[in-house]
């Protein structure tokens, strides 16, 4: 595959001023991660690769997919899980910090990886949000209904993505915690079969939205 890394980035004259406000403190937070420390789990704030691969493993319920987005894409750790499982389809990646799209393109010179937002996300089979949800911010819900409502909007078969639950006895400061089951009613005005998934990692829950049952 020809190697193809797209810097590019503006703030969307759609966007309402809490998404650019959310956009520029990601952005910034990552960037400054990437920059102190380098191509490692730390600059993602990842514990270990083990609960990385748990969290990654959940998104596997919404395979088979010829194309997958992976929006939040950090340094393009999902793409080498997918690898590693033998996937062959088409792999877009993509993130507001260009810090992070540098170490994605290090690593994996012949995937595509893109410098962007929500306004950037091509039409994919299967769209995965994995950690984007994970900073404070103001109105959390909030965006993170605007937010999945976009990318389920991107996607053909499924979005799936993941949160921190409130149900974490040990919440760190600085990092967003969701009640599941209000998230779970959230995702379910896109599909009223939406799946919760919450047996993998106490700390964690992710939620597949399939868009079959939208048809």
């Amino acid at each position: 595959m020809l190697s193809r890394l797209r810097n590019f980035w503006w703030l969307d004259s759609s966007y309402s001023p809490a998404y650019r406000r959310v956009l520029k403190h990601t952005r910034q937070y990552y960037n400054r991660q990437a920059r102190t420390h380098g191509d490692s789990l730390d600059a993602l704030g990842w514990q270990d690769a083990g609960g990385q691969s748990v969290r990654f493993n959940q998104f596997l319920r919404a395979f088979p997919a010829q194309s997958v987005v992976d929006f939040g894409c950090g340094r393009g750790d999902f793409y080498g899980f997918l690898c590693d499982q033998g996937w062959t389809g088409t792999y877009t990646g993509l993130d507001i910090s260009p810090e992070m799209i540098r170490l994605a393109q290090h690593r994996y010179p012949e995937a595509t990886f893109i410098t962007g937002s929500l306004a950037d996300v091509p039409p994919a089979d299967v769209v995965v949000a994995s950690g984007v949800f994970s900073l404070q911010i103001a109105h959390p819900l909030h965006q993170l209904t605007a937010q999945v409502g976009a990318l389920v909007a991107r996607a053909t078969q499924c979005v799936v993505f993941n949160a921190l639950s409130q149900s974490c006895e040990s919440q760190a400061p600085g990092l967003q915690y969701y009640n599941p089951t209000q998230v779970h009613r959230i995702c379910r005005q896109w599909d009223p079969q939406a799946t919760l998934i919450r047996d993998y990692w106490p700390d964690d829950f992710t939620v597949q939205i399939k868009k079959a049952c939208l048809t």
